[in-house]
C-alpha cells in the first residue's frame, strides 16, 4: 500500500514535457516574484527584455567584435536574462567569452534561446 502510494504522488510531481523544457528556459517564479505578481510590470519588463536580446542580436550582425565588445555583450545579456528568469540566456551570457572563443554560433543560439523563452512566456500580454 505504501509503495503505491508513493507511485501515485510521484506521478503526481512528475512534470509534463512541456512544463519540464520551460523549467530550463524559464523561472517563472524567479520572475513573478522579482516583479511582486504584478501583470503589467511583468508585461512591461519582458517587453524591455525582448528589445535589448533585439539589440545584442543586431550587434551580433554586425560581424566581428573586439574582446571589449564581447565581455560587455556577455555581461549584459548574463544580467538582464537573470533579472527575468531567462535560465538558457543566462547561461549564455555566463559564458559568452568560452563560448566565442571556441567558435560557438552565438548569432544561431542566442536566436533559437530567445525563440524558446518567448514561447516560454508567451502567456504575458506584451
Amino acid at each position: 500500500m505504501v509503495g503505491q502510494s508513493n507511485r501515485q504522488l510521484n506521478q503526481l510531481h512528475t512534470p509534463s514535457p512541456a512544463m519540464a523544457d520551460e523549467a530550463l528556459v524559464f523561472d517563472r517564479l524567479r520572475f513573478e516574484t522579482n516583479t511582486m505578481f504584478d501583470l503589467a510590470l511583468q508585461c512591461e519588463i519582458l517587453g524591455l527584455f525582448h528589445a535589448q536580446i533585439e539589440q545584442i542580436q543586431s550587434r551580433l550582425s554586425q560581424g566581428v567584435l573586439s574582446a571589449e565588445d564581447n565581455k560587455f555583450l556577455g555581461h549584459t545579456l548574463c544580467g538582464a536574462s537573470s533579472s527575468v528568469g531567462a535560465l538558457e540566456l543566462e547561461d549564455i551570457g555566463t559564458n559568452w567569452t568560452h563560448l566565442v572563443n571556441a567558435g560557438y554560433d552565438l548569432s544561431k543560439n542566442l536566436k533559437l534561446a530567445d525563440e524558446r523563452f518567448r514561447r516560454a512566456t508567451q502567456s504575458y500580454k506584451i
